[in-house]
This record gives C-alpha cells, structure tokens and sequence, in this order.
C-alpha cells in the first residue's frame, strides 16, 4: 500500500485537503478507511494515485 497515495476532503486542514500514504490506513470497511487520526468515509476522496499515476479523480 506504500505506492498508493490519497487525497480527501479534511476539514479544517489547508484548502480543507489531507494526503496520505496507504501504509498509514490501518483498516477498511464497507464505508469509511481508519487511520492512527481518524475514520474517513470513501465519499470524501476525490483523488488516487498508483506509482505516480491517477487512477481516480473526481471533482470537488
């Protein structure tokens, strides 16, 4: 998961984005991923990269 790079809404965050790792998730489920900081539901990622590559995006 270290090759896979995600960005979501954050509120409060700058421009309310966060980026991270995906050997930072700890665990997933049905609706939302779990970090050391917090539970994100998917409907707040707006962007996935792979090795470099963006293989979602979806607008704001």
């Amino acid at each position: 998961m270290a090759s896979v790079v995600i960005h979501y809404v954050h509120r409060g965050a700058p421009q309310d984005t966060k980026i991270i790792s995906g050997k930072d998730i700890m665990e997933t489920d049905a609706s939302f991923f779990t970090t050391s900081e917090s539970s994100v539901p998917y409907h707040r990622i707006f962007k996935i990269e792979y090795l470099g590559r963006v293989i979602f995006e979806r607008g704001r």
